[in-house]
């Protein structure tokens, strides 16, 4: 019994899963490594030292750093402002317009209600 060594003996499984670890580390360091390498030369391939993305759309007009966009005005809608005259006169035809449709909608209605009672 005294040629077992209880402390340092190990199951088989340990030391095989620990180096199969060690392998799948080690793959993947080496993999993450090769990676950076081509797309570190790939983005030197350009003229600069870094190949930036270049925008969808080249012909945007270049803004000043201090110009920023309104969020949450509404657009102009070019009408203009009606001085208290030509408002009168818009709301004067609005009412015109308003009492003869109201005057067609009742004239309708009458010949409706009469043709309905046989009333002619």
């Amino acid at each position: 019994m005294s040629s077992m060594r209880p402390d340092t003996a190990r199951p088989s499984g340990v030391l095989a899963r620990s180096a199969a670890k060690r392998r799948v580390a080690h793959f993947m360091v080496r993999s993450a490594i090769a990676i950076m390498a081509v797309s570190g030369l790939a983005a030197c391939s350009g003229q600069d030292s870094l190949s930036l993305p270049l925008p969808p759309h080249p012909n945007v007009p270049a803004v000043t750093h201090d110009t920023y966009p309104t969020i949450g005005t509404a657009d102009d809608t070019g009408r203009k402002i009606l001085d208290p005259k030509a408002r009168a006169a818009l709301e004067q035809d609005i009412a015109r317009t308003g009492a003869q449709h109201g005057r067609t909608i009742e004239n309708r209605l009458q010949a409706e209600s009469e043709f309905n009672t046989g009333t002619n």
